[in-house]
């Protein structure tokens, strides 16, 4: 069940017995800083699209075999009505996109 704000934005989703975002987070411009800093393991959420070629995209990020840009644009041919959002990883509002910069 999808909840709005009261100017009608996608704000949460509620599924069973959790409470989601309204938005997809999208980690995926971030892969290699979290490699850098050591994280090892990666979880993605299943969502109503091909989630193996989701995993492919992420692999291929990962291997250095497709660009973040890419990855993260046919991400969203694969979730057209998705909004991403990866607020929380750089000390932001959760619903923010914040446009990865390389040190």
């Amino acid at each position: 069940m999808a909840v709005e704000t009261l100017d009608g934005q996608p704000f949460l989703a509620i599924n069973g017995i959790q409470t989601l975002s309204g938005a997809c987070c999208s980690l995926i411009d971030e892969l290699e800083d979290m490699q850098a800093i050591g994280v090892h393991h990666f979880r993605l959420s299943p969502h109503d699209t091909d989630m193996v070629a989701v995993a492919g995209l992420f692999r291929a990020v990962l291997d250095r075999r497709m660009s973040p840009g890419a990855g993260q644009e046919k991400l969203a041919a694969l979730l057209p009505e998705a909004t991403f959002c990866n607020g929380y990883y750089h000390g932001r509002q959760g619903l923010a996109k914040v446009e990865w910069e390389a040190a």
